[in-house]
Formats: C-alpha cells, sequence, structure tokens
C-alpha cells in the first residue's frame, strides 16, 4: 500500500512538473514573438523628400523644406490658432515656429512622435527654424525618446550653432545675477523669468520660457529663488538668440 501511495505521489509531482514547464515555455515563445514583433526606431530615418539636418541648415533663406523629427517639445498657442514645436533627430533639432494648428489637432500631438513638417526655412538672431505661419504636419509611425546632451564645454565652441534646439544639459552653471521677470526686469510674475550663468568662464542669459514651463511649474519656482553664486544643474532646449539661449526646463 505504502509502495503504491509513493508511486502515486510520483506521478502527481511528475504531472506538476510537467505542466509548470509547459507553461514557462509557452511565456517564453509569447514574449519572444513580442520582441521580434517590436522594430528598433532609427531617428534619422527618412522618407524620400525629407530633408536631412545638414540639408536643412545649408538650404537657402526662403526655401521649402519637409523635415522630419520626433516631438521633445511643444508650446500651446491654439488661442491664436497656432502651436510651436522642438523636433529631433539623430544629428540635430528644429524648431517649428507657430505653426497654424486648433485645439483640437495639438491635443493629438504627444512628445516622443514622429512627424513631418513642410514649411519656409529661415532664420532669426541665428535661430534656424520653420517660419511663423507656413508649416503644415503629418504623424508618422514610430515614436522616440532623446537623452540631454550635455553641452557644458561646447557651448563656446566655434560650431555651437549645430547643437541649437537640442534637448540638452549644462552641469557646474553659476549664478551671477539676480533672476529677472522678462530680460531687462520690466516683467511680473508670470512673464519668463532670466537668469544669467557662468559656464566654463563665459556668462550666458538663460530663461524659463513661461509659455513652456508656466508660473505653476517646479522649474519656474526654482529660477525665481536662484542667488548670486549658488551652482546649478541645468536642463532645457538650446534655442539660439545671438548666442547659446537656453530655455530651462529642470533645475538641480
Amino acid at each position: 500500500m505504502f509502495v503504491r501511495l509513493e508511486r502515486v505521489s510520483r506521478k502527481r509531482r511528475y504531472l506538476k512538473m510537467k505542466k509548470t514547464l509547459a507553461i514557462v515555455l509557452a511565456l517564453i515563445m509569447v514574449l519572444s514573438f513580442a520582441a521580434c514583433g517590436k522594430k528598433a526606431v532609427d531617428p534619422n530615418a527618412k522618407a524620400e523628400g525629407s530633408v536631412s539636418y545638414a540639408q536643412f541648415i545649408a538650404a537657402e533663406d526662403g526655401a521649402e523644406v519637409t523635415i522630419e523629427g520626433f516631438i521633445t517639445a511643444k508650446i500651446d498657442g491654439t488661442a491664436w490658432g497656432n502651436c510651436s514645436l522642438m523636433l529631433q533627430d539623430g544629428d540635430g533639432a528644429y524648431y517649428v515656429y507657430r505653426m497654424p494648428i486648433d485645439a483640437a489637432e495639438y491635443a493629438k500631438l504627444e512628445v516622443g512622435q514622429k512627424i513631418r513638417v513642410k514649411g519656409v526655412r529661415t532664420a532669426w538672431s541665428g535661430e534656424n527654424e520653420i517660419k511663423e505661419g507656413t508649416g503644415t504636419y503629418e504623424v508618422l509611425e514610430g515614436t522616440y525618446t532623446f537623452e540631454a546632451k550635455d553641452v557644458t564645454s561646447l557651448l563656446s565652441a566655434d560650431n555651437a550653432t549645430d547643437l541649437q534646439n537640442m534637448f540638452v544639459k549644462v552641469t557646474g552653471a553659476k549664478v551671477t545675477a539676480a533672476p529677472l521677470y522678462k530680460w531687462d526686469g520690466s516683467g511680473d510674475k508670470g512673464d519668463d523669468v532670466y537668469v544669467r550663468l557662468e559656464i566654463a568662464g563665459k556668462e550666458y542669459d538663460f530663461l524659463v520660457e513661461s509659455d513652456l514651463c508656466g508660473a505653476d511649474t517646479e522649474v519656474y519656482a526654482a529660477a525665481e529663488k536662484l542667488t548670486v553664486g549658488q551652482t546649478v544643474d541645468l536642463e532645457g532646449f538650446l534655442y539660439w538668440y545671438n548666442a547659446p539661449q537656453l530655455w530651462i526646463t529642470s533645475i538641480k
């Protein structure tokens, strides 16, 4: 009787192990199929007719171009029938200035989405961009997230303009003047907050752009509280106004 019970117990254990193994193998197959079905995204892939970043920069002022990139930032101007976007690919970044759009369509645009924009290439105070009012867009397949590029030692380089509009970070920046509302201090809370910083021996005027990060955001409040002599690390988008002018999105 004892032998028979032992055999039954062993058989049950065997069947249980076999069932568990089958479940594990099935899960492995499901995960393998999922991995095979997920394609790696090439941040530089372009459709026929779309220009590379180098071609965009080389295009003449007033030329019509088609660019592709992944949305890294969006600024709501739908109260005036437009929005502004930062796009980036593997080589560079683009600023689409006041592209015509309504609120419903704007709400569908998400950071990380790939889009194609057709518009007029222009430049203003050194900032290369898609001209105001000329952009039309199409959402494409694929999403991508960019890590902030460390540009601490690159801001004063001769080719620093190649970095404009990128999502970047700066470390060890020293505050050299009290924050101002607007560039000349004539503004009030809710306006852009300007901060003068020394980075690698050179001074820059950076800001928290209120249309991008409003007065109710943590970074806006942090900028208001900066004091002369304080050292901070920053992240943001490297806009250009005759010089690098970081639109700050994080202060640590």
